[in-house]
């Protein structure tokens, strides 16, 4: 099991089953210190250097050591057979492959890139420059950033990360990219205003966008910023770029399609090259300069989704809020149309607001744009969505994609034919832009394959008889593999006949599009037949895994993994990389329609969805328990890689009266709402569920628990009491112990949230006594924490340490990650108000990287509070107000109910630090605090505990 170490970013060592634990802050610096130079050496008295400083301990040498065994340890929990710290006489040294490393996969990437650009290759230089570049998740080595070891590391780093910008960005402009680079190239001249290969880079995008004046006026700017600054002019080169431009020199002009580099938005990256729609595409920059609501419409497989993805790339410059890509394609339930809205977006989640208003806020105050892709599905409820949104968020426009027009005042709709197949004169030499979407994708699929003009005739023909529709274009070229461009011909005419459709009020061009998938279909053989359109019944996605279990033929003899490689060869089943060693596959949409089409023909569609529920309502019963153990993070990403196919599953189960399996899924469900942050969705699934009338008392039980559980994080005690209320009730009648120390217990934190400490005490005692009679460990340990929590809130300090050191030891053998993580957070709040201000950071430290491996949102919410209260307390006043405006902002975006005594101990901190850098001061710190990245603050969060630990 191969082990890869990240350092461009806070250090992560991973493999194909995710994150390793590697253990605390020191175990941290000192693999990242040996990761600086893998393969080379590192004394042991270099070790204690950047481990403590200028004060070693006595032991000092001995626990370095101690600290390398450990982490061996650590690895070997993982990978038995694995030996990467390698100790030498005069130290250690980590021994790995030389991509095991980002940073050195970097370097090599980066390289390749700038060899490829030399060469003359830049569409091969920028695949390459990109792929180095998104290894990138932060600053570089932040556990060693302030170790004088790493500091010229650190820089090389930094600035090899920017010359690979720059030369990246030089493959799009030797492409011809030059409009949509401009976006990207201000936004690192605003860090970087003196670089001038940049500056150059931005003249000459902008020139050949047809913004000379602005191309000028960079070279102005450039040079007064070097007057003031350095007292010297721009380079002999740039003064020769700007004369250029003057001259109107004619190898400065653009000669190859736009597209775009990096920047605020979703928008797919696209693998191959947009061929053609120019005229559409201008006429689309129209109506979106005019009006505020744009619908594309046309048949299925028309190019409606690659138009609008491709023209809104060249909005971004103008929409400071980002152009956001709504994919409604998987969604078919009008009640997850905003939740699937806010997930874009990244939305607050409040229980005190609608999700609607929300929503509204998100997008009122920055020019945004807006793509609702696929609406067929959806056109009613993405219409009235539409409409106020428009109507509350002046600055807002949309662009949908649909089969039909959404029937809005004020929508523009822009209809889309097929390509072009015939020249406008025969003399020109241009191909039609079908031809050139044909041959561009055969040659694609045939290695070596070049058309030449003799072959244009038979092309246009093919591309004529498919109506220029792109999708069957596509498909008709990826069989040049297997049969030449007269039998494709051939085919065709035969297919059309066969296939020929009497009724008048279908569209001509769906017919030719369906007998186009029906021809490419009818090559397959008998298993791929029945396997592609077993694959119809996935959303969004499937692993092999889950393509196993519910496509399997009905005799077995289908080799399910054999069938599918063979459908992604022809092209009918997209892949999607999950990881270095892990794929995903999908169908394109319009397969997805066709393939669900065949199983209603056949009758098949409840039976295949019973199939895909079985499978996913299984893998649902596994996380129920897997949740609650170690392998907890792995099972969260899982669950988030199938939301999707859990979603559909669901919707299947409630539709089709069973309800008993739609309230397993919903109970086992909840723990990864609840981390993940999707509580509006959560809690309608789980009152969808709880509206039945079929379910027995214990299957309604552990859903009460859900729904209790997700409406006490969130404030809403109320509800989240009678549920937990009525669950206790049926625990009782039932003879559930662990069901109802469970139940319990969230009586018990409803009191917390109400002030009701006693109230608490009493039930917690119960659900104690309970669990520890029943020896469910796992609700016992969450009782010892709610109990911990009590504890807090009553100024009971020494009580809560106690608490959450017996809940880590009665569910030593359960595991429970996220338990353990509360935990720590528990003490840490125990030890800042005890002003042990080291352990608070220790404690604080472990529970923060434990959330974030989690990706648990409250946590992380919490760990920046308290991290923000500690650096407050203890004089790092640059770190506290940039951490609690971090935790601020994200508890906006969860709408969690906050414990009182943080409330009050953030209260004091805000009073301290006005004192010290006055109100100004704190509002600054603060606002750029909730302006950072979540992963940013969590690094600055640790990078503050462990200098409180280290004393630096």
């Amino acid at each position: 099991m191969a082990m890869r170490f990240s350092i461009l970013g806070p250090l992560q060592v991973t493999t194909t089953a995710g994150l390793v634990p590697v253990g605390g802050p020191r175990h941290r610096r000192l693999l990242s210190a040996l990761l600086v130079t893998p393969g080379e050496v590192v004394s042991t008295d270099r070790l204690m250097d950047i481990l403590w400083s200028s004060s070693p301990p006595a032991s000092a040498h001995d626990m370095v050591h101690v600290r390398v065994s450990e982490i061996r340890r650590s690895l070997r929990a993982v990978d038995s057979g694995t030996n990467l710290l390698v100790r030498h006489p005069s130290g250690y040294a980590v021994e790995v492959a030389d991509d095991a490393v980002d940073a050195t996969l970097f370097r090599s990437l980066t390289e390749r890139g700038r060899h490829d650009l030399a060469r003359g290759d830049p569409e091969r230089a920028a695949r390459h420059l990109r792929a180095g570049l998104e290894l990138w998740r932060s600053e570089p080595l932040p556990e060693l950033a302030d170790c004088d070891f790493a500091q010229p590391t650190i820089a090389e780093l930094s600035e090899l990360r920017l010359q690979a910008a720059e030369d990246a960005i030089q493959a799009d402009l030797a492409l011809g990219r030059h409009r949509e680079a401009v976006g990207p190239l201000r936004a690192l001249l605003s860090e970087h205003p003196l670089r001038e290969r940049m500056r150059g880079q931005l003249m000459v995008a902008l020139y050949c966008g047809g913004r000379q004046s602005e191309a000028l006026d960079e070279y102005d700017r450039l040079r007064n910023l070097l007057a003031d600054a350095l007292g010297v002019d721009p380079s002999v080169e740039l003064q020769d770029l700007r004369t250029r431009m003057l001259r109107h020199d004619p190898d400065l002009q653009p000669s190859h399609p736009d597209v775009i580099l990096p920047r605020r938005d979703n928008l797919p990256r696209s693998l191959t090259r947009f061929v053609g729609r120019a005229a559409e595409a201008s006429r689309l920059d129209s109506l979106l300069a005019a009006g505020r609501l744009v619908t594309i419409v046309g048949v299925g497989g028309v190019g409606k989704s690659r138009l609008a993805i491709e023209s809104s790339r060249s909005h971004a410059s103008e929409n400071a809020g980002g152009v956001w890509l709504v994919d409604l394609a998987p969604v078919s339930d009008a009640t997850l149309l905003q939740p699937t809205v806010a997930h874009v977006l990244d939305v607050p989640e409040r229980s005190d607001r609608s999700l609607l208003d929300q929503l509204i806020d998100s997008l009122r105050n920055a020019p945004t744009l807006l793509v609702f892709d696929n609406c067929d599905l959806l056109v009613d409820d993405v219409a009235a969505l539409a409409a106020v949104l428009l109507h509350a968020c002046a600055r807002l426009r949309i662009l949908c994609t649909s089969r039909e027009r959404l029937q809005v005042t004020g929508e523009v709709v822009l209809s889309l034919d097929g390509l072009a197949v015939d020249a406008e004169r025969a003399d020109t030499g241009v191909w039609p832009e079908a031809v050139q979407l044909f041959a561009e994708r055969a040659e694609s699929a045939q290695s070596g394959l070049r058309f030449s003009g003799d072959s244009v005739p038979l092309m246009s023909d093919i591309c004529r008889r498919l109506d220029g529709v792109p999708l069957a274009i596509e498909l008709a070229a990826s069989r040049v593999s297997t049969l030449g461009l007269k039998q494709i011909s051939d085919r065709l005419d035969d297919r059309f006949r066969l296939l020929d459709v009497n009724d008048r009020d279908v569209d001509r061009r769906h017919r030719t599009l369906s007998a186009v998938v029906e021809w490419s279909f009818d090559l397959l053989s008998a298993e791929e037949q029945e396997a592609l359109l077993s694959l119809g019944v996935f959303v969004g996605g499937f692993a092999l895994e889950a393509a196993e279990a519910v496509c399997s033929t009905r005799d077995g003899a289908a080799e399910v993994a054999e069938v599918l490689a063979r459908l992604v060869d022809k092209s009918l089943v997209q892949t999607d990389r999950w990881s270095p060693l892990e794929y995903r596959y999908r169908l394109l949409e319009t397969m997805r329609d066709y393939a669900r089409a065949g199983l209603h023909q056949r009758g098949l569609v409840d039976v295949m969805c019973a199939r895909h529920a079985a499978y996913f309502a299984a893998m649902a019963g596994g996380a129920a328990k897997e949740l609650r153990g170690d392998a907890q993070g792995l099972w969260l990403d899982r669950l988030e890689r199938e939301h999707d196919n859990l979603r559909a599953a669901m919707t299947f189960c409630l539709g089709s009266g069973r309800d008993a399996d739609a309230a397993a899924m919903a109970a086992a469900l909840y723990p990864f709402w609840d981390l993940h942050g999707h509580y509006s969705e959560g809690r309608q699934r789980l009152q969808q569920v709880l509206d039945s009338d079929r379910l027995t008392p214990r299957q309604r039980a552990p859903v009460l628990m859900g729904a209790a559980t997700l409406a006490a994080i969130q404030g809403d005690l109320a509800i989240a009491g009678g549920a937990a209320g009525e669950a206790a009730d049926v625990c009782r009648r039932t003879r559930d112990a662990a069901g109802l120390a469970h139940a319990l217990s969230y009586l018990g934190f409803v009191g917390i949230g109400s002030g009701d400490l006693d109230g608490a005490d009493t039930f917690l005692d119960e659900a104690v006594a309970v669990a520890r009679g029943a020896d469910a460990r796992w609700e016992w340990g969450w009782a010892l924490l709610f109990r911990s929590i009590v504890a807090l809130s009553a100024g009971r300090y020494g009580d809560a340490v106690t608490a959450a050191d017996l809940s880590d030891e009665v569910t030593t053998t359960v595991g429970d990650p996220e338990l353990r993580a509360w935990n720590h957070l528990s003490r840490a709040c125990a030890w800042v108000a005890l002003g042990d201000h080291r352990r608070c950071a220790a404690e604080a430290g472990d529970g923060l990287r434990a959330f974030a491996d989690l990706g648990g949102v409250w946590g992380l919410t919490e760990g920046l509070l308290i991290s923000g209260i500690l650096a407050s307390r203890v004089g790092r006043v640059r770190d506290g107000p940039l951490l609690l405006g971090a935790a601020a902002h994200l508890a906006e975006l969860v709408g969690p109910a906050q414990f009182g005594f943080l409330t009050s101990a953030v209260d004091s901190e805000r009073l301290h630090l006005i004192e010290t850098l006055g109100r100004a001061g704190l509002r600054s710190g603060w606002n750029r605090g909730a302006a950072m990245e979540r992963s940013a603050a969590v690094a600055l969060a640790l990078r503050s505990l462990d200098g409180i630990l280290s004393g630096t």
